[in-house]
């Protein structure tokens, strides 16, 4: 494993369980935990690019279910969780588990979510593009519609992620609400940019497959008890997570592609 001395300088201590399921309380203020981690995520952009990137099928990668890598780098004290995301340009390992319809537009089951933490990102080769969402409550009681039912009003069950434990697989489990979900506005962002995710909002990345995206991303401690939570349109039946480790080839190929 290659040292990681140069993060530790920064506060940066090797990643936990905790940190990779986020049970920590938040200890900041969103508006100055965004500030201090653009701040620090500036000063942490070139030591990732020589010490992680450089090295990166030295370093623990797994594929998240909607198709992105994920390296866990460490944890901070104040600002939570480090961790480098890339969409690979070419090749994605998707939990394909079902589509949905908005706006004409087919939506994989599982894209569009929120978080129950703030996220400060900035973008390391290629761009970052997502879309947001007005996702709000319907009037239905929980659980008396069918899938069919569901699908057929263009509502969404509303999933929640459960991290896994001694008793529990981690993994997608109905809450039985139902939303509805409208598109709010797109956005871009450039390499060498830092952009905001507040916790609570319902956000859905769209890099496309053709396009390389990465991004050094802190998330901060727990800000929601509960959640995330994880909009599906198909089935209401549990999603089991099956996570996939990035194998050294593919990270050998990303690393190629982010120099």
């Amino acid at each position: 494993m290659v040292k990681i001395s140069r993060l530790e300088s920064f506060g940066i201590q090797p990643a936990s369980a905790a940190v990779l399921q986020h049970a920590e309380h938040n200890r900041l203020e969103s508006e100055e935990f965004f500030e201090k981690a653009a701040t620090a995520l500036g000063a942490l952009e070139g030591i990732v690019r020589e010490d992680v990137v450089n090295n990166l099928n030295e370093y623990y990668g797994r594929w998240h279910p909607s198709g992105f890598m994920v390296y866990p780098l460490g944890t901070h004290p104040e600002l939570g969780g480090l961790r480098l995301h890339v969409w690979p340009e070419g090749f994605r390992q998707r939990e394909l588990k079902g589509l949905g319809k908005l706006d004409d537009q087919e939506i994989c089951d599982g894209d569009i979510h929120n978080h129950s933490w703030h996220i400060a990102s900035r973008v390391l080769g290629g761009e970052y593009s997502d879309t947001m969402y007005d996702v709000r409550n319907t009037e239905v009681d929980p659980g008396s519609l069918s899938d069919e039912e569901v699908a057929a009003a263009g509502l969404w069950h509303v999933f929640q992620v459960k991290y896994r434990t001694t008793a529990r697989p981690e993994g997608l489990h109905p809450t039985g609400r139902y939303v509805s979900a409208d598109i709010i506005s797109n956005r871009q962002v450039d390499a060498g940019e830092t952009h905001i995710i507040e916790a609570g909002p319902f956000h859905a990345p769209t890099i496309p497959e053709h396009r390389l995206g990465a991004t050094l991303v802190f998330n901060s401690f727990r800000v929601i008890p509960e959640g995330p939570d994880i909009l599906v349109a198909g089935s209401s039946m549990p999603i089991i997570g099956n996570r996939v480790d990035v194998s050294a080839e593919e990270a050998v190929e990303v690393r190629s592609q982010l120099k």
